[in-house]
């Protein structure tokens, strides 16, 4: 599907589709968006899980509901979202861990905004947390 000429009212399930594809290539393309496997799946840690759940949980705020979880407990699903195995069997340097790292959290920290508002949740909060948390 050529994007730019997609009509907005006439938007398929197939164009939703191709459209998802198309900006996952082209983050793909970005230095440090994604790291090969280097022999396969890592066999995922839940990462969909966590992600699920702090879009519940940025979906009860957007509603004017009350904070639920405790700041750690938040902090803790924004950084699994992140593949950890995928850095250490990738054997990253560290400077470029903390590359990962801080991209990580500034795109986690845009995507869920609501969140950190509601959370207090500062970049250099989850930096701390990740560094006092032991990543297996």
């Amino acid at each position: 599907t050529n994007m730019s000429t997609v009509d907005p009212k006439k938007v398929t399930a197939q164009d939703i589709q191709d459209y998802a594809n198309f900006i996952l290539e082209v983050r793909n393309r970005l230095k440090l968006t994604a790291l090969e496997t280097k022999g396969g799946s890592t066999g995922g840690h839940n990462e969909a899980t966590h992600a699920g759940g702090l879009q519940k949980e940025e979906q009860n705020i957007r509603n004017d509901k009350a904070p639920s979880y405790s700041k750690n407990d938040i902090m803790l699903s924004m950084m699994r979202t992140l593949d950890h195995e995928r850095i250490k069997r990738n054997a990253v340097d560290a400077t470029t861990k903390n590359d990962i790292v801080s991209q990580h959290i500034t795109s986690i920290l845009d995507t869920f905004w609501r969140l950190a508002k509601a959370y207090k949740i500062t970049p250099a909060n989850l930096l701390t947390y990740y560094n006092a948390y032991v990543w297996a």
